[in-house]
């Protein structure tokens, strides 16, 4: 009924005034629109692509396979060398744009060397070298740019370059704004490559704040139209509906869509877009809209999903063969530790094979069943870090019916496993302290003995916070965030 409510006033005020343009899917290139905004089009060989919004409000052309790259600029001539002395060098030619041709280098002057050619952009050749002047040597050719990688990402990903996007191999397919009912018919009939990325960004905005990508048939999977109906690919959790919705939410999360996903937990990581009639919107990570303040974006590329990589004990098919960790003994690889660590690299983490389950910080609310509903395997490792940082300030580990094992509101109340003091007491906080030590709670631990070694979480109070190590009262603070990993099987 909320959603409802606040779509039908939101709607109310895009009707009276919409100051901003909407990409729509055919016509010229003469709309007013805001520099960077997408619009579809269809290329002469029926093919799909999309116009630009340049520095003049106006849509260019339509970006097709048959325009030709920018070439990188002419090196310039050598001076004619003076009475006696030796001749100048001709300029080397400028490097060419992504898939261009470098510039040829400069001619030399008399008794200087050519210029070398430019260094083709990526995909590009490299430009001819300049002619040598009397006596001079011509100079080299200029070397062809790389083929670049295809981009291979798993689960949600926030504020992804458009241009990584771009250079991955992706090409726009399909844009609009919130403000519009998404045409998921023509989205899915535009979109037809093997490899599909779906995200949302700021009108006006070329990076996306929000996106994720999967194979297509994974992507556009229908499920029921039911609350928590999704189904796991790459990472996240999709979930399609021609008539409910369409998004995704990191894998393992539950989702809430009534029609569209309300879930508060590790809300920056999901997506939705109402897909029914006369509904627009409705959230690009944290953020609701219904209007053309927020743009959907979808892009594509030939597959496959998986870009080959060097084999690791991270329980990944890193090699994209089907198999995990083959021909490695991975039994070497330390599985569990017992009490609080200090300085804990997310890879090492990773390589125990946990995946992350729960980000938020520490100015966002906090509630031990939201995070229970989020990390429903059988091994828990919590810690806490400085937002951005790949290193965890503290953490510790143990079986999940443990670590949310319920204990008395009293300020001492912990009970012992695995090496680590742990409390969970609803409406109060959630956390941890060394075995042994004692427990300060009031309502969060204050405790200074072993300081570094202790974590805790306000429950349900909404400032947030309260400790990660040594550093207390980050109540309100966005500069630090709790991340929580889970694993399969036994301790």
């Amino acid at each position: 009924m909320f959603e409802g409510m606040l779509r039908a006033a939101w709607a109310a005020t895009a009707a009276i005034a919409l100051g901003a343009c909407v990409p729509g899917g055919g016509g010229g290139g003469s709309s007013s629109c805001s520099e960077g905004d997408l619009r579809p089009c269809e290329c002469p060989d029926g093919t799909a692509s999309s116009r630009v919004c340049g520095a003049d409000r106006r849509f260019g052309e339509c970006r097709c396979a048959a325009t030709e790259p920018d070439a990188g600029g002419m090196g310039g001539a050598g001076g004619v060398g003076g009475a006696g002395g030796m001749g100048g060098a001709g300029g080397a030619g400028g490097m060419g744009g992504a898939g261009g041709m470098g510039g040829a280098g400069g001619a030399g002057g008399m008794g200087g060397a050519g210029g070398a050619g430019g260094m083709g952009g990526v995909g590009g050749a490299g430009g001819a070298g300049g002619a040598g002047g009397a006596g001079g040597a011509g100079g080299d050719g200029g070397a062809g740019g790389g083929g670049a990688e295809p981009l291979s990402l798993a689960g949600p990903v926030q504020n992804l370059s458009a241009l990584a996007a771009r250079e991955g191999g992706f090409e726009p397919c399909f844009a609009d704004t919130y403000v519009e009912d998404i045409d998921h018919v023509g989205m899915r009939a535009q979109c037809n490559q093997d490899v599909v990325l779906v995200g949302c960004r700021r009108a006006g905005e070329v990076d996306f704040q929000l996106a994720a990508m999967g194979l297509r048939d994974q992507v556009f999977q229908a499920v029921p139209d039911e609350v928590e109906a999704t189904h796991p690919h790459n990472g996240s959790a999709w979930y399609f509906g021609p008539r409910f919705s369409f998004g995704f939410a990191p894998e393992g999360a539950v989702v809430s869509r009534n029609q569209c996903d309300t879930a508060d937990a590790r809300s920056g990581d999901r997506l939705c877009w109402h897909t029914g009639i006369n509904s627009g919107g409705y959230r690009c990570g944290a953020d609701i809209s219904f209007d053309a303040d927020f743009e959907r974006v979808v892009m594509h590329r030939p597959g496959p999903l998986c870009v080959p990589d060097e084999v690791s004990c991270d329980g990944i098919d890193s090699d994209c063969d089907g198999q995990v960790d083959e021909g490695l003994d991975c039994a070497v690889v330390e599985r569990t530790f017992a009490g609080p660590r200090v300085d804990l690299p997310v890879a090492t983490v990773e390589a125990m094979g946990f995946a992350r389950c729960h980000t938020s910080t520490y100015a966002d609310e906090f509630a031990g069943f939201r995070l229970a509903a989020d990390c429903p395997n059988e091994v828990l490792l919590v810690g806490c870090r400085p937002v951005g940082e790949d290193t965890l300030t503290v953490a510790a580990m143990g079986v999940r019916d443990e670590v949310f094992q319920m204990v008395p509101g009293q300020p001492s109340a912990a009970h012992d496993h695995n090496g680590t003091a742990w409390y969970y007491t609803d409406g109060h906080s959630f956390g941890f302290a060394p075995q042994g030590a004692l427990v300060e709670r009031n309502s969060c631990d204050t405790g200074n003995v072993q300081g570094d070694l202790r974590l805790c979480w306000h429950d349900s109070e909404p400032f947030g916070g309260f400790r990660c190590g040594s550093s207390l009262f980050l109540n309100e603070n966005r500069d630090w965030e709790r991340v929580v990993f889970q694993r399969a099987g036994g301790l």
